[in-house]
């Protein structure tokens, strides 16, 4: 979404709603999908058994669903407004969310039910599995439906943090690679992502940008490096979506070197009250959604873990804080 350079601070903040309600809207379709089987309901069938009347009724349902119209039939129903600009996978997501067919002739009829057989799938597996296995499914199309909110509220922070990078630097939960262009040139970069299909995405981007990134699939919670490895310990819009932040903080500072940086920008519990009752209000469908928090401030966990505190900025009505830390030497 483009952004005019001379808007008005009432037209800013009016392009903010606008964004928030965008993805509120997708959110409570999705997390209504995901509640459907705990309200016992299921999703109405794509066409009668052979023979049965459209129009007649079953003996155990009170409800008559008409055959599914063909793609161009005088039934098939028009583009959403708003979902033009979309990609194939998110029409999909959002007709099977609202219950309606779904076709994309470019590829082909079967990729949707294999898409929602791996949805369902995810749903039954243990929660932390099923956080994994929905970032693996985010991957491939995750900076295309993140990009406006990328330029408006993250890129700055991105900057801010890698440019103090110095050393061997570790990131955790990586991603798709998008903090790769501000490392300063002399950082010594490994990355590492629980997700497998993050991590594909990461090595992707690493080639494009010609730098040279150690990849591993990992759980920040419980890393694979022995203590004191590492001169920057950094992470990007990520603590949010963690199970446990403080183990993933009591880890990041284990692999830290005495006198490292530990470098964080995450969206926080805002100050603004309005703000805040918004974001309590998405934690209601982001959490069982994808584990993401909204209302946490890792910089009261690096407190409690003693880490002195060099450099911090709150931003965005308070909703966005970049902390940096450095791990004191031992005595």
């Amino acid at each position: 979404m483009w952004l005019a350079t001379d808007m008005s601070p009432q037209g800013k903040d009016l392009y903010d709603a606008v964004l928030l309600a965008e993805h509120t809207t997708v959110a409570l379709e999705l997390v209504r999908e995901l509640l459907r089987p705990e309200l016992g309901t299921t999703s109405p069938p794509n066409r009668f058994p052979p023979g049965a009347s459209t129009g007649a009724t079953s003996t155990t349902s009170t409800r008559a669903f008409p055959a599914t119209p063909r793609p161009g039939s005088a039934g098939w129903p028009s583009p959403r407004p708003g979902l033009r600009d979309q990609t194939g996978d998110q029409r999909m997501r959002a007709d099977r969310v609202l219950g309606r067919p779904w076709h994309d002739g470019a590829r082909g009829a079967a990729e949707p039910r294999a898409r929602a057989d791996r949805e369902d799938r995810g749903k039954q597996l243990p929660r932390r599995a099923r956080l994994i296995h929905y970032w693996d499914d985010q991957a491939g199309g995750y900076e295309q439906k993140t990009a406006a909110v990328e330029r408006r509220f993250l890129a700055d922070s991105r900057r801010w943090v890698c440019q103090r990078a110095t050393g061997s630097t570790l990131e955790l939960a990586v991603g798709t690679g998008l903090n790769f262009s501000y490392y300063p040139d002399q950082v010594r970069l490994t990355g590492v992502d629980w997700s497998p299909e993050m991590v594909r995405a990461a090595a992707l981007a690493a080639r494009r940008s010609g730098r040279p990134v150690a990849l591993a699939r990992a759980d920040a919670a419980a890393l694979p490096f022995a203590d004191d490895q590492f001169d920057t310990v950094l992470c990007t819009f990520a603590l949010c979506c963690v199970p446990d932040e403080r183990a993933v903080l009591t880890e990041a500072v284990r692999v830290l070197r005495p006198g490292g940086s530990l470098l964080l920008a995450d969206h926080i519990v805002a100050s603004h009250p309005v703000v805040r009752v918004l974001e309590h209000l998405l934690e209601l469908v982001t959490i069982p959604l994808q584990g993401e928090h909204c209302t946490r401030r890792p910089l009261r966990t690096v407190h409690q873990l003693g880490l002195p505190v060099v450099d911090t900025q709150r931003l965005t009505y308070g909703a966005i804080e970049r902390v940096h830390a450095r791990k004191p030497a031992p005595h």
